[in-house]
């Protein structure tokens, strides 16, 4: 990651990655992916979590982390954490992070903007169900709204929202 990104990253955004190492290495894996980083929001985000709007329930969860062990995590144990590549999906989310948090005028890049970024990359972290017509953005942008958290355009042109939709501008 980029220094210049990792400066406009909260507080919650940057222990959440310190936590996706951890949890990635805890599950066998010898890099960090966006699975890990939502597993991670999942676990260790007490606020605003993502957990909710991904999961049904705890059971659901614990499946998911299990389904995501790789057969014990000690063989990576003694790695850097710092080295601990990313892999494109999750790279692709914390590049397109900065457009989100710029798009609604927001000051640090929050875990929430990540997810949302995923949203708009080839490699989405949510499937969209096909018989739904609600975006997962909209939807996304509906639960964060259910915390209290403002995503009101930052510039309220007439071609704002379509420019959203498009991930331009």
């Amino acid at each position: 990651m980029t220094i210049l990104i990792m400066n406009i990253f909260s507080s919650s955004t940057k222990e959440l990655i310190k936590q996706s190492r951890l949890l990635a290495i805890e599950l066998g894996h010898n890099y960090i992916s966006a699975s890990d980083f939502m597993l991670a929001d999942c676990m260790y985000n007490s606020n605003n979590s993502i957990k909710g709007f991904a999961f049904d329930n705890e059971n659901q969860l614990q499946h998911y982390i299990d389904s995501q062990r790789k057969g014990g995590g000690t063989i990576f144990a003694d790695l850097n954490q710092e080295q601990l590549p990313i892999t494109k999906d999750l790279e692709t989310m914390i590049k397109l992070s900065k457009k989100e948090m710029n798009l609604y005028g927001h000051s640090e890049i929050q875990p929430y903007h990540l997810f949302l970024a995923s949203f708009k990359s080839k490699y989405p972290l949510l499937v969209q169900k096909p018989d739904d017509s609600t975006s997962m953005y909209d939807k996304l942008i509906s639960y964060y709204q259910s915390f209290g958290i403002n995503f009101t355009l930052k510039n309220s042109s007439p071609f704002s929202r379509l420019k959203q939709i498009l991930g331009i501008g």
